[in-house]
């Protein structure tokens, strides 16, 4: 259910938002206990991993298409007569894909919970939440500061929810055990972008750079994406996971929150096509051994993996 919103636009150019906010249950955030300072962890001078396209299934393509272009900000880098390639900063973020005889999957069942896409600067990121305040008031969610990050949660029109955050430096992260760790405190979403939106620097990149998923079984998520794909534990409770390489907090969030027990995805459902993966070769190759040691299905064409995960969720492995 969305939060209750008002607006109202002042004689100057500040946008004023009075809103109902709540903070997410304990069970809907991503939060470990604080712990104080440590000596940062080295960070790889190349990275091993990075995020890529997301896929996603669409009813209604013009709409879906107009909301990421005009209101998201994402540049249509093509087009053909039922998909969008949507992107920024010289790489496609988001692709969007008609289907006219899909559904959409329950509530309850193993799917997208956010894609999440990252932001260089604190004014791109104020001013594109207060462009999508201003144009959509009703798909906003909430904001928390996560420690790391400091993040703004919509849904787009067909209920995928997207979280637009920006990464703090991190000599400002807290660490526990040599991992990053993360809790959620309430940011004041009108003073945000007050501060930010209009200040006199340049402006940031974008990239996308997490996704969380909702799936059937933590312990099942384990072993798939940590030893499968060979991501790192970061943090692990019974009904959440995160998982990275390179010293992140997250590439991947994994909960039980309303899908625990869930099976595998009903098939031609709205939501999460893929998701692209991009390993240095070494890793590939590894990953690729482990398929076949564990005998799990995939194909492999152009240098490129496709897999499921144990909830069928598709995604697309490729090298650097």
């Amino acid at each position: 259910m969305y939060k209750s919103i008002i607006i109202s636009l002042l004689i100057s150019s500040t946008l004023l938002i009075s809103c109902s906010e709540q903070t997410p249950t304990a069970t809907q955030t991503e939060t470990i206990v604080k712990t104080s300072n440590v000596t940062i962890p080295p960070v790889p001078t190349e990275p091993t991993i990075e995020m890529w396209i997301v896929e996603l299934s669409v009813a209604e393509l013009a709409k879906m298409r107009d909301f990421y272009s005009e209101v998201v900000w994402l540049d249509i880098l093509g087009s053909t007569a039922d998909t969008v390639y949507l992107w920024e900063g010289n790489r496609i973020l988001i692709s969007l894909r008609e289907e006219l005889n899909y559904t959409r999957p329950p509530q309850w069942e193993a799917w997208l919970y956010h894609l999440a896409i990252t932001h260089t600067s604190r004014k791109t990121l104020a001013a594109r939440v207060r462009t999508i305040l201003t144009k959509t008031p009703e798909l906003y969610q909430w904001s928390s500061d996560h420690t790391a990050t400091e993040a703004f949660y919509f849904a787009d029109p067909e209920g995928n929810w997207l979280e637009f955050y920006y990464d703090k430096p991190r000599t400002e992260w807290q660490y526990q055990d040599g991992k990053p760790v993360m809790w959620s405190t309430y940011i004041d979403t009108l003073a945000y972008i007050k501060r930010y939106a209009d200040m006199p620097v340049s402006e940031g990149t974008t990239s996308m750079w997490h996704v969380h998923l909702k799936v059937g079984s933590i312990d099942e998520a384990v072993k798939f994406y940590r030893d499968i794909l060979l991501f790192e534990v970061m943090s692990k409770e019974s009904t959440a996971l995160f998982v990275s390489r390179d010293g992140y907090h997250h590439h991947l969030g994994l909960n039980t929150w309303e899908s625990l027990g869930s099976k595998k995805r009903t098939a031609n459902t709205y939501g999460l096509r893929s998701y692209e993966l991009k390993y240095t070769e070494a890793l590939y190759e590894k990953i690729r051994r482990n398929l076949d040691t564990a005998k799990i299905p995939y194909t492999e064409s152009d240098s490129t993996l496709r897999v499921d995960d144990p909830w069928w969720n598709t995604i697309k492995i490729r090298q650097f």
